[in-house]
């Protein structure tokens, strides 16, 4: 299964914190996601993710 990315928008919440936005679609199925990354011990850190359906044809 190929899954592509779309609409991506990062928005800074502080000098080490990230929220990133974007759809995720793949055959039969779209979804919106939230993700925020957190800069810490010199690497970046997925801290939270959450992803939404999206009704069939959007």
């Amino acid at each position: 299964m190929i899954v592509t990315l779309g609409d991506l928008r990062p928005v800074r919440l502080g000098p080490d914190a990230i929220l990133l936005t974007y759809t995720a679609r793949a055959e039969g199925w779209a979804s919106l996601r939230t993700a925020v990354w957190i800069h810490a011990n010199g690497a970046w850190k997925l801290r939270h993710h959450q992803g939404t359906r999206l009704p069939p044809g959007e």
